[in-house]
């Protein structure tokens, strides 16, 4: 009888701590944070992107508070540079413990999507080619496809009766994909002349706006980084030459449109679209509109990551990761109305409105 009441006490006293250990290896897991990794040029070409992105998930962490208190932010400078992106990936997942990565730009995101994808590893892109997300189940982009900004861009010309294109560009992944998609809505009656590919270093495009000057061209496509959109221009003023140009959101710094000059005057871009109320809170705390939009993809992109895995997601598999984003629904977020969509021939990506804008006194004007 003794024994019996022994064994007993010793099992009541086992399934005891057995609880004990359950309760706090559940709190543990409850209360430890979300890591998510961020791959931005702080430096470099296009900084002000990452710059404004950064700025952006820095807004929504202050605005949602403690809805978001247990996501926790690693921010990785690729310096615009692939072999620079890749590192900064191993990084994060290996000595920062991420789950998740959002890595920004067509070229280094384009070099870590096949580690990623190897890896079984989640990560959220800014692409827009089409090839990154294709057959990849741990590659999603957060931004449309190039052929959408494209064809915005095709159908504006066709509108104004500009049927000969030319093209001054820098080599790009993301610039070659909108360029892809303009040859696709191309009109019948609409030819496209790609005049020269500079380098990203390139100042001097002279030679080139000569040849559109001679060429009889009724557009010009500015494809190039910040630092050379100015050049391209003055040097577009310098020989005098009338004509429309479009180009793509690397137009959206007022700092390259002052410097740009009176030639940038009228240019179009397409891009997607930015809440009024946001833009006045983001000129408030930073005192610019630098790369606006990408400050909203950021900030959409943090509540995206807030109200899937702020409570008891540390633990989640990666492929948990992805199917929560890819079942997470429609979004309202600061750049409108959004979902992830998928097809066979671009893989996972989110579609949110595109709109054309134009360079109008100085500043960006929504022309639809």
């Amino acid at each position: 009888m003794r024994n019996n009441v022994s064994i007993n006490s010793a099992r009541r006293s086992l399934a005891f701590c057995s609880a004990i250990l359950l309760c706090a290896h559940t709190s543990r897991a409850e209360s430890e944070p979300f890591r998510v990794g961020l791959i931005l040029p702080l430096s470099g070409p296009v900084a002000e992107n990452g710059v404004a992105l950064r700025n952006g998930v820095q807004m929504a962490q202050e605005a949602k508070g403690a809805e978001c208190k247990n996501i926790e932010i690693h921010v990785e400078d690729s310096h615009h540079d692939p072999k620079t992106a890749v590192s900064a990936f191993h990084k994060l997942r290996l000595e920062d413990k991420v789950k998740l990565i959002y890595s920004w730009g067509s070229n280094p995101s384009s070099a870590v999507a096949p580690v990623s994808e190897a890896e079984r590893f989640p990560q959220v892109v800014w692409n827009s080619s089409t090839d990154i997300g294709k057959g990849r189940k741990f590659v999603m982009r957060f931004n449309n496809l190039g052929d959408d900004f494209g064809k915005v861009i095709a159908e504006d010309l066709a509108r104004r009766g500009k049927t000969k294109l030319a093209i001054i560009k820098v080599d790009n992944v993301y610039i070659e994909s909108i360029l892809v998609g303009i040859k696709k809505a191309l009109h019948p009656n609409q030819t496209l002349e790609e005049i020269t590919t500079l380098q990203p270093t390139d100042t001097d495009a002279r030679s080139a706006v000569t040849r559109v000057k001679a060429g009889g061209y009724d557009a010009l496509g500015v494809f190039v980084y910040p630092g050379q959109i100015s050049q391209v221009y003055r040097q577009i003023a310098q020989q005098k030459l009338d004509i429309a140009t479009f180009g793509t959101d690397f137009f959206e710094s007022r700092t390259e449109i002052l410097a740009s000059g009176p030639a940038i005057e009228g240019a179009v871009y397409s891009h997607n679209r930015i809440e009024p109320r946001f833009s006045e809170l983001y000129i408030k705390k930073f005192g610019n509109d630098l790369q606006i939009t990408s400050a909203g993809s950021g900030y959409d992109f943090f509540s995206l990551v807030c109200g899937l895995f702020n409570e008891g997601a540390a633990n989640k598999t990666s492929e948990e990761i992805v199917q929560a984003i890819l079942s997470s629904g429609t979004h309202v977020g600061i750049e409108g109305s959004y979902q992830f969509r998928s097809t066979p021939e671009a893989g996972v990506f989110a579609d949110f409105p595109i709109v054309l804008k134009k360079i109008t006194g100085g500043s960006i004007q929504i022309v639809q």
